[in-house]
C-alpha cells in the first residue's frame, strides 16, 4: 500500500487487542519515563496499516493518558522524585518543541517523518 493509499484508506473499528496493547504502553511509557507514543505509533502504523502522520497524532493522546495518570500518581506521593526546577523550564520548552514538531510534521511527506523516526530513535539507542 503506498503512502496515500494508507493515508486515505479508511480506519478500522478498535481490535480487541488495543486495550492489552495500551495497558502495556501505559506500563512501559510509566516504567521508563517515555509516555509511551514510542511504542503507539509504531503499533498502530504496523499493525494497523495507519497512516504514519495519524498513527503519531493518536500517540499524542495515549501519552497524554500515561503521562497524566503517571504524573498525577508522582505528585501525590508523599516521597515525589519530581524536581520543580527542573521540571518547569523543561514543561515549557516541551510545549514549545511539540508545536514546532506539529508544524513540521504537517509539512513533511511520510517518507521523510519515517526516515526523522529511525533517526531520532537510532540517536537515542546510542546514547
Amino acid at each position: 500500500m503506498s503512502g496515500s493509499e494508507a493515508e486515505s484508506a479508511p480506519v478500522e473499528e478498535p481490535s480487541a487487542w488495543f486495550l492489552p496493547a495500551g495497558i502495556l504502553i501505559g506500563f512501559a511509557g510509566a516504567l521508563c519515563g517515555i509516555g509511551g507514543g514510542i511504542f503507539a505509533g509504531p503499533l498502530l502504523h504496523a499493525a494497523k496499516k495507519i497512516a504514519l502522520k495519524r498513527a503519531a497524532a493518536t500517540a499524542i493522546l495515549v501519552i497524554l493518558a500515561t503521562t497524566t495518570a503517571a504524573t498525577t500518581t508522582e505528585f501525590l506521593r508523599g516521597d515525589s522524585e519530581l524536581v520543580w526546577p527542573v521540571v518547569l523550564p523543561l514543561a515549557a520548552g516541551a510545549l514549545v518543541g511539540a508545536e514546532l514538531g506539529f508544524r513540521l510534521s504537517r509539512r513533511i511527506d511520510e517518507r521523510t517523518l519515517k526516515t526523522l523516526f529511525a533517526v531520532i530513535l537510532l540517536v537515542a539507542g546510542v546514547r
